[in-house]
């Protein structure tokens, strides 16, 4: 009988022999971590598109997408079949739906003679493996129910390289999510794909492993890299000094996203947000040749709730007023709840301070109290000296000024 000793938490009894601690366990795997690969492979659309000359002027999009699967799943014949007739609509093993295979038919007649009530399948299985001709080996056949609005189809794999433990509703949602890309785009990257595909099985099942969600991540931050952030009614017959603040805006798929996979995805989105409308806005008083925040219209940024209390955030914050590229007395936030609908609330940026301090309360009763992570900025500088052009914004209408008032 082996016996398994609790290790004491005293600093003398670390690392004694013959006694277990947590850093000598496995790290423990969620509950998706086996498909990591499984779904890159599935989304790689580029390795395996290099392996088959089809296109898209030449072949349909379920022919395309039986090769692709073929490669992807590492499979002898991928082919789709209609659920109610049984007949056979793509085939790997073709260049095109109107031509037939005999050795796909042959599979499918082997199929169809042992499984009487395939019509009727409704889960992802593993069936028996089955001898098809005398001279070969059994075949194992993966049937997987393709769920698509505009047809009703069922997928069948032919020795494809899957380990048995992973056929299930994971995975045949995500067959049927690029299933349904290949039929709505002629020639899918994947990019798109891995987008696409990671959305739809977090929406669903909401347990994506640590590198589904990393790779989404840095997806998502590509994406924003690539989206301006505009701003609402502004047009070149527009008066920048009205008192109506400036709105930022941004796609509303990418609030979608961001709050579909949460955290660091929603604090990428507001900093991003922060940042570009920001610089924006400094560009737009520039364009207007203003010297001085206070001549501009204010800046109302969206930010949701919780991004509020993120340290990413806040140091983004923090950065863009030690540069003046924001300032206090022109900057607002439009907050947004943590379901996502708007709170209707809007924050001065001069109350941002005690928001973050309500958020981090101080610890009283430890001696290093933290110092809060923006501190309210009591001293109008712009009042003070020409902010903007201390730091180079609008530094030749200055030169420009100065040099007709000495004329």
């Amino acid at each position: 009988m082996t016996r398994l000793t609790v290790p004491s938490t005293s600093p003398g009894q670390l690392g004694v022999p013959g006694q277990l601690t947590i850093a000598d366990l496995p790290p423990a795997s969620g509950l998706t971590d086996q498909f990591d690969d499984l779904l890159l492979r599935l989304c790689d659309t580029e390795t395996h598109a290099s392996s088959s000359t089809l296109s898209a002027e030449t072949t349909d999009s379920r022919t395309r997408f039986c090769h692709h699967l073929r490669h992807a799943l590492e499979s002898d014949t991928v082919y789709l079949c209609d659920r109610n007739t049984l007949h056979i609509v793509a085939t790997s093993s073709s260049a095109h739906t109107e031509q037939q295979c005999a050795d796909t038919l042959a599979l499918h007649q082997a199929l169809t003679s042992v499984v009487s009530d395939l019509w009727h399948c409704a889960d992802p299985i593993y069936l028996p493996e089955i001898s098809v001709f005398p001279e070969s080996n059994r075949f194992s056949f993966m049937v997987l129910p393709l769920l698509n609005d505009t047809c009703d189809q069922l997928l069948i794999a032919v020795d494809a390289e899957v380990d048995n433990t992973l056929i299930g509703h994971y995975f045949s949602a995500a067959v049927s999510g690029l299933f349904n890309i290949f039929i709505s785009q002629n020639q899918p990257n994947r990019t798109v794909c891995e987008s696409q595909i990671l959305d739809l099985l977090q929406a669903e099942f909401r347990n994506s492993s640590t590198v589904v969600t990393d790779l989404r991540l840095n997806s998502f931050k590509q994406q924003l890299k690539s989206t301006p952030v505009l701003f609402d009614e502004v047009t070149p017959s527009s008066e920048i000094s009205s008192s109506k603040a400036l709105c930022t805006q941004l796609p509303e798929d990418l609030y979608t996203t961001a709050q579909l996979w949460q955290g660091d995805f929603i604090a990428a989105l507001d900093s991003h947000c922060l940042t570009e409308s920001s610089y924006g806005y400094k560009t737009l008083c520039e364009n207007y040749n203003l010297l001085k925040f206070e001549a501009s219209r204010p800046l109302q940024v969206k930010v949701h709730a919780q991004s509020l209390r993120h340290s990413s955030y806040i140091d983004t914050l923090t950065k863009l007023k030690e540069k003046s590229v924001i300032h206090d007395s022109r900057l607002c936030f439009d907050v947004l709840s943590a379901t996502g609908d708007e709170a209707c609330q809007v924050i001065q940026s001069a109350q941002l301070s005690e928001v973050v301090l309500t958020q981090w309360p101080p610890n009283n009763k430890s001696k290093n109290k933290p110092k809060p992570p923006l501190t309210p900025v009591r001293e109008n500088f712009a009042e003070e000296f020409d902010v903007m052009g201390a730091h180079g914004i609008g530094h030749h209408n200055t030169v420009r000024l100065k040099k007709a008032a000495n004329e």
